[in-house]
């Protein structure tokens, strides 16, 4: 049977999973999964967060946070810190060791993105792709997206 050609939103969205998947892999060599690395990323950018703006950065549950965070506390990733002004605020910071453990996975998915771009012909079409979704991102949200990574 004669398999069908996909329409072209069809190929981006299936190229979103796969993408998701083999940067998934790479995290996990490191005992990441993928938000945890997204989660690092974003701290690592804006020097501290707390677990509502995580949680909105990552789309998930404050519960899913808590864990994610308490994960990458045990493992020396992350560290809690209390607002001065507000003790009820906590904040995390990147470690060292969170930065470092970042810098490998940030360039396995560098490496493994650019491998995958090396098989495009035109690439400037694929930026031209994503900055159009990145504009209707914030269309949509009304505010700049400001991917950390």
């Amino acid at each position: 049977m004669e398999q069908r050609q996909l329409e072209p939103w069809e190929m981006l969205l299936k190229s979103y999973k796969l993408m998701r998947k083999i940067l998934q892999e790479e995290a996990v060599r490191e005992g990441l999964t993928f938000n945890e690395t997204s989660l690092l990323f974003f701290v690592n950018a804006n020097g501290k967060a707390n677990v509502t703006t995580l949680a909105k950065y990552l789309d998930v549950s404050k519960s899913s946070v808590v864990e994610m965070i308490d994960k990458l506390v045990r493992n020396g990733f992350l560290e809690r810190t209390k607002d001065v002004k507000d003790r009820r605020v906590t904040y995390v910071t990147i470690t060292d060791r969170g930065r470092a453990v970042l810098e490998t996975v940030r360039e396995k998915y560098k490496e493994t993105i650019n491998k995958v771009l090396s098989e495009v012909n035109d690439v400037e079409c694929i930026m031209r792709i994503f900055n159009a979704l990145l504009k209707e991102y914030e269309r949509r949200k009304g505010t700049s997206y400001g991917d950390p990574c």
